[in-house]
């Protein structure tokens, strides 16, 4: 069972590669991007999130704890994995606009359509119900702790995306929250 959450943790992950590999701005490297991210809260609660999960579900293989799940909770865990990524996968494949920072390109458009009807966020909303599926396979304190930094990073990240594009869209962005939930389709 351990290789199948390695190997799930890796698909999850491919829609973000394709994304930098055809990004539209290459004049920005990724690298350096990566290094700017360090002094964004948001993305530095991310960042430790997504250590926590790692090495919460490292710790969850080595003991066993994986591998003795019971078959519901390897079941939600595989549906939770997969979901995450066909919703991440499905906000990139309609909106080819993400970056690693709250920023804006040239020829930013606001997407309304795909998983962005049901959600505002739909990349912060696969990146909790990843945190989620972590906690289904390897419920321990670390995956935990990655789950909740995941929420609070999410939400701060949002917020920062939202004034960059009130600013730039005014009272279209504004109407949009008006009809559409932030990261849970229907709740908040």
């Amino acid at each position: 069972m351990s290789w199948l959450v390695i190997a799930l943790q890796v698909l999850f992950w491919m829609p973000m590669v394709f994304r930098l590999a055809t990004r539209k701005t290459p004049e920005i490297s990724f690298w350096a991007e990566l290094g700017a991210s360090f002094r964004k809260p948001g993305l530095v609660l991310y960042e430790l999130a997504m250590v926590a999960i790692w090495v919460g579900l490292g710790i969850g293989i080595r003991t066993g704890e994986v591998d003795n799940s019971s078959p519901l909770r390897i079941s939600a865990g595989v549906l939770l994995h997969l979901s995450a990524t066909a919703v991440f996968a499905w906000a990139i494949m309609v909106h080819r606009s993400w970056n690693i920072e709250a920023r804006l390109e040239s020829d930013h458009q606001l997407c309304t359509v795909g998983p962005y009807q049901f959600v505002r966020h739909p990349i912060y909303f696969a990146f909790n119900i990843l945190g989620i599926g972590a906690v289904a396979f390897a419920p321990n304190l670390w995956v935990i702790l990655g789950a909740v930094l995941l929420f609070a990073g999410g939400d701060l990240r949002a917020r920062q995306e939202e004034a960059v594009l009130i600013a730039r869209f005014g009272d279209e962005y504004r109407e949009y929250m008006g009809r559409v939930n932030r990261a849970i389709p229907g709740i908040y």
